[in-house]
């Protein structure tokens, strides 16, 4: 259901947006550079694509998107930088910028939907953060309620009382976010590129991964995997963002525009990705991959290391914004 405060927004920004563009004529369209963290092809580019970009193409009157392309044209951990700079406008990218803005460490543990923190201020925080740490405004946070993550193994793993499994010595796929976890688990991160997974797999250089829901079989992953954990964790941290110096320079229509298109892309990116990891799974067990299930016991036990060490981890770093503070609004999903 969409929250009235957020309909308003959408109301507001149509209205605005149209008499603008009556009141400008046939004045030129404001051109942005924008590029992807994630392949085109990955479930969520392609759900950002159906969404945003569809309902900016509605209108590129006012302002038009120029897709650069993905992590190919430009690296992944660089479209950060390249966002700060303003070499590039718009990015689609999970948090590889922890470095820039260490609250993005704090959006995969989030409970909260990004409707609640908009109505709770916990938005206004985030944007205080990423302003100061990439120059950056977040246009939208999406793929709420579409999927969760899970370990993928390729092996059945040992039980262990104070973490869920025993992960002792064993190479998985890491990134920053993973990084906490994997550590108390005592495994042995191995930080990579998603598009570098199926040779590392295949190779042997990790025995697992963890990954969101769907994408597994598209990727070839599933070949390598035997067991899929059944205890769903964390969110996307994936958004949509936009150069802070460029977003001011928009007139009133173009911003208007392009923060409607933000939370439209909110609103339904969870769904369809809901859907691609529906059919995703089907495939992913067809290639014989099996469902683990833990006990209740090793199942707090994996749940509370993953957060408790995630949240324990950011101790470790300095926030623009009050960080028990943050924390509140972050988990509180009323």
């Amino acid at each position: 259901m969409v929250h009235r405060k957020t309909r308003t927004i959408i109301q507001g920004a149509a209205i605005a947006t149209c008499a603008a563009f009556v009141s400008q004529g046939a004045m030129a369209a404001t051109n942005l550079n924008m590029s992807t963290c994630l392949p085109r092809n990955h479930d969520q580019v392609e759900a950002f694509f159906e969404t945003f970009v569809d309902e900016m193409k509605s209108d590129e009157s006012i302002v038009k998107l120029n897709y650069k392309g993905g992590p190919e044209i430009t690296p992944r951990k660089r479209q950060a930088n390249a966002l700060k700079r303003g070499l590039l406008d718009v990015i689609l990218c999970p948090t590889y910028y922890v470095g820039l803005v260490p609250e993005a460490r704090a959006l995969t543990p989030s409970t909260a939907s990004p409707m609640r923190l908009r109505d709770n201020g916990g938005y206004d925080m985030l944007q205080k953060a990423w302003a100061k740490g990439m120059n950056a405004r977040i246009l939208g946070w999406g793929n709420h309620g579409g999927a969760q993550f899970h370990f993928y193994l390729g092996f059945k793993p040992k039980l262990h009382k104070k973490t869920g499994i025993d992960l002792k010595g064993i190479p998985i796929r890491a990134t920053a976010i993973y990084q906490p976890f994997l550590v108390k688990m005592k495994a042995t991160p191995i930080n990579m590129g998603m598009t570098d997974l199926y040779t590392a797999l295949g190779r042997g250089v990790v025995k697992g991964f963890v990954w969101p829901e769907g994408g597994i079989a598209k990727f070839g992953w599933q070949k390598f995997i035997k067991y899929r954990i059944e205890v769903p964790f964390f969110r996307s941290s994936t958004t949509v963002m936009i150069n802070l110096d460029k977003y001011k320079a928009l007139n009133q229509a173009g911003r208007e525009q392009i923060n409607a298109a933000g939370i439209f892309y909110e609103l339904n990116s969870g769904p369809i990705l809901r859907k691609k990891a529906d059919a995703d799974n089907k495939k992913v067990f067809a290639a014989g991959v099996k469902k683990l299930k833990l006990s209740p016991q090793h199942t707090k036990a994996l749940f509370n290391t993953i957060y408790d060490s995630s949240w324990e981890n950011m101790k470790r770093f300095k926030f623009t914004v009050d960080k028990a503070k943050l924390k509140k609004k972050l988990f509180d999903d009323r």
